[in-house]
């Protein structure tokens, strides 16, 4: 009986597939953007970091910086780190994305061979390493 009384209900009832709302999903993003450029705003005011200074104009309120900023439609994340990246300027070297890429695939490697080859193991390779060192060095 208790089933034929919930028959009829749709999962939407319940708030389920509510991320398949574009609207919904528009105006989520549209708010978060508002509440982030809000926080920018909070945090330049309370450790009285200057906009100026970091390359951005100022903006009168956060309220009607917020609106102009959801009015505009807001780059793709690749141009807006071209844009980024041609505007900030660096006085340390910075590494490559690829040198960063085979930096992370070694310490994968380091790690699992930490964790599968015994000291024994490491004993041997290095043993066998200096064999193979000196072999070339005196032939």
């Amino acid at each position: 009986m208790v089933a034929l009384r919930y028959q009829d209900i749709e999962p939407d009832y319940f708030g389920w597939r509510a991320d398949d709302d574009e609207v919904q999903l528009l105006e989520e993003s549209q708010r978060e953007l508002e509440l982030q450029l809000e926080a920018e705003e909070e945090h330049r005011r309370t450790h009285g970091i200057s906009p100026h200074k970091r390359g951005r104009t100022a903006s009168s309120g956060s309220a009607s910086s917020a609106t102009a900023a959801v009015s505009q439609p807001t780059p793709s994340s690749p141009s807006r780190r071209q844009a980024t990246a041609a505007a900030y300027k660096s006085f340390v070297s910075v590494p490559t994305e690829g040198e960063i890429d085979k930096l992370i695939l070694a310490k994968k490697k380091q790690l699992l061979v930490q964790q599968y080859v015994s000291d024994k193991d490491k004993e041997q390779q290095k043993e066998t390493e200096n064999m193979l060192s000196t072999s070339k060095g005196g032939a």
